[in-house]
């Protein structure tokens, strides 16, 4: 007779753990897709800050003071990941801080 749960439980693992490489990519998308949950966006939204209005004001100006179109769009896809940048490392650092301060 077929034994199928003593076959079952007395195979070996094929599994390989994943690279150094393969783990850091896990964490970042694990970041990535955490920073652009709804959670995230409620915090954004919850904890909008004078400053960050006035910086995005300066930029705003500073921007609509370059008259080359080509350039003006490099520098502000270029902003927005550098924004973008930013936004995820401050979550990130929200996320493993142990301080309660971090997410209020």
């Amino acid at each position: 007779m077929d034994d199928f749960h003593a076959k079952w439980f007395n195979r070996k693992a094929t599994i390989t753990p994943p690279t150094p490489e393969e783990r850091r990519q896990r964490k970042m998308d694990y970041l990535r897709n955490l920073a652009s949950s709804p959670l995230a966006e409620e915090l954004v939204e919850r904890f909008e800050l004078p400053e960050i209005r006035e910086a995005e004001d300066a930029f705003k100006q500073a921007l609509a003071g370059i008259s080359d179109p080509e350039a003006r769009d490099r520098l502000d896809t270029a902003a927005g990941r550098i924004s973008a940048a930013y936004q995820l490392l401050g979550f990130c650092v929200g996320h493993t801080s142990q301080s309660s301060e971090a997410f209020f």
